[in-house]
């Protein structure tokens, strides 16, 4: 029983956890004594293999949440080096260690820190609070995506929280398939900009997105676009997309949270110049 308990807590659990789970006392202190368990913080233990980031969240006084879990989920988040923890109320006043990030709680009955992880749901609820608008939507994209929450777990899980973050929900569109697709449309959207996503295309597959009938913004990441193979492939496709009469942006990563500015100047150019509107060329 200890063995299973510990397992589903990363190695990491609380003494009451322990005593409801008909462990004594006694056999605590013994564990203790073997260094089977290790005093980790106040009412909490765990063990030597225990999981170091949570082990790290435990100590500063909270649970490991936010974009640390939802990223151990396979979530979409900006970069981050930081440890994000969300800390019950008792232990907000106290400093954090360095490298970690006191992350903004949600709901008021969601504030006890009970489990050494905060479920997906708490941790996207913290991440919303923690993200500029457009990533609070891309990482909700992603979560659609991946199927980790259906439509409707969404709007249950935001039906208490301030009509700022519930306003989010509307921007959400589970066909995203990259978090830098999602952050291109919402910026877009912003300058009345309509980008499809996924849009299907004869003879070619599906592009990330759409502006209007001609352009195609194609998002670059390092995983998925930087082998010999897959070079070929995009400039394939690409070839196919301009003979139909399509025009091409390739993005990376770095054009999207680092040079937006002219990346963004670029689509207004060919856009305010009408070039993403007007017939295909016929095949």
């Amino acid at each position: 029983m200890i063995d299973q308990l510990l397992s589903e807590n990363l190695g990491i659990v609380r003494r009451a956890q322990l005593i409801a789970n008909g462990i004594t006392p006694q056999e605590v202190r013994r564990m203790l004594t073997r260094g089977s368990l290790l005093p980790l913080a106040r009412g909490w233990y765990a063990t030597p293999t225990a999981d170091t980031d949570v082990s790290r969240a435990v100590r500063a006084g909270g649970a490991l949440s936010c974009l640390s879990v939802l990223a151990r989920h396979g979530v979409w988040v900006p970069t981050t080096h930081t440890l994000h923890v969300r800390r019950s109320r008792h232990h907000s006043g106290r400093k954090l260690p360095p490298g970690t990030q006191d992350c903004q709680q949600g709901n008021r009955s969601a504030s006890r820190v009970t489990r050494p992880v905060d479920s997906l749901g708490q941790a996207l609820l913290s991440a919303v609070r923690c993200v500029d608008a457009d990533e609070a939507v891309a990482i909700m994209d992603s979560v659609l995506h991946l199927r980790l929450l259906m439509t409707s777990d969404l709007v249950a899980l935001f039906a208490d929280e301030p009509k700022i973050y519930r306003r989010l929900l509307d921007r959400v569109d589970a066909r995203a398939e990259a978090g830098t697709e999602s952050l291109v449309r919402c910026r877009l959207a912003r300058l009345g900009i309509k980008a499809r996503p996924q849009v299907e295309i004869d003879g070619v597959g599906r592009v990330d997105l759409l502006v209007g009938d001609l352009l195609v913004l194609e998002m670059d990441s390092v995983e998925h676009h930087t082998s010999l193979a897959s070079y070929r492939n995009d400039r394939a496709r690409d070839g196919r997309l301009v003979t139909r009469g399509y025009r091409v942006l390739r993005l990376t990563y770095a054009d999207v949270i680092d040079n937006w500015d002219e990346v963004q100047r670029q689509i207004l150019v060919l856009v305010r110049a009408r070039k993403h509107k007007g017939p295909l060329i016929p095949q």
